[in-house]
């Protein structure tokens, strides 16, 4: 049980793949030259054919062994599943956290149009190896000077959240300037105590998407998978030199996530929604910036 589960879970680099598709192709030319060879020069044709079931022999067993050498099972794979989500999939879907101006048309006479990327959101990370967690800073379009159907995009606004993804749960974290919610008028400006001790406070700013995202209205069945449970304290991290309340949720994932693409699929389009979600609520909270 435990070999099929590691063969299950196997990771393959890239470049290996690069390697067995050039293998591949030189056997292949090789082939069709070899049984030109025999069928047009005379005194070739047994030469040909050996050479030909040869490397038909020879052929799975170099790919086999290459694959087997060079691939990654168990804790290995896993991590650079990991990796490959959170460098990869996922900062994919957070570059759409703002929402592409839709042109309708008649699906029955009209291919689907390919995605318009004038409105895509620049996402920067700083995710390094045998990390499970890393920190996303997403660059999107001031839903304050343009709204959702503005195409000439000239002021952005900086959102930043973490990921902390360790195989069957994930935490995730939003970050909001200290500045920001001071100034907003249900903080008073430079009291501590009255934003840590008053989360809730924070959390009314962003009632809607907190609400929706924590699936309040799903009944807890012991199975709620990516349902986000928030945690009722803000907290206070410092990225860059500047000092952030953050807000943090922790949700369960399903044993087989890793290797499961329509689970991770769904984890980076839900991950997308929700952070468009708490964005286009509250817009006011997320500092400008043009970097």
């Amino acid at each position: 049980m435990e070999i099929l589960q590691n063969i299950r879970i196997i990771a393959i680099p890239s470049w290996v793949k690069i390697i067995i598709y050039i293998l591949l192709t030189v056997l292949f030319v090789f082939n069709i030259y070899i049984g030109a060879s025999g069928v047009f020069e005379h005194g070739m044709k047994d030469w040909a054919e050996a050479a030909t079931n040869l490397m038909g022999v020879l052929l799975p067993i170099i790919i086999i062994s290459i694959l087997f050498s060079f691939s990654h099972s168990g804790i290995d794979a896993l991590k650079e599943k990991t990796e490959s989500l959170l460098a990869s999939t996922l900062p994919e879907y957070l570059s759409r956290i703002a929402e592409e101006n839709g042109e309708f048309y008649d699906p029955r006479t009209t291919s689907i149009p390919k995605d318009k990327k004038q409105r895509h959101s620049l996402v920067t990370t700083n995710l390094h190896k045998n990390r499970c967690y890393c920190d996303y800073k997403i660059k999107a379009p001031d839903l304050c000077q343009h709204g959702n159907d503005s195409c000439d995009i000239t002021h952005f606004k900086e959102i930043v959240v973490r990921v902390e993804l360790n195989v069957r749960k994930v935490n995730f974290n939003l970050f909001l300037e200290k500045d920001n919610i001071e100034k907003n008028s249900v903080m008073k400006h430079g009291d501590k105590e009255n934003v840590l001790g008053k989360s809730s406070k924070i959390f009314e700013l962003f009632h809607h998407s907190s609400s929706g995202s924590s699936g309040l209205s799903q009944e807890n069945t012991g199975n709620d998978y990516i349902t986000y449970r928030f945690n009722n304290t803000i907290l206070e991290r410092h990225i860059g030199g500047k000092l952030y309340y953050c807000i943090v949720a922790t949700a369960n994932l399903k044993p087989d996530f890793l290797w499961d693409p329509s689970e991770k699929l769904y984890f980076c389009q839900d991950m997308m929604f929700m952070v468009r979600s708490f964005y286009s609520e509250n817009p006011n909270l997320f500092s400008s910036t043009n970097k």
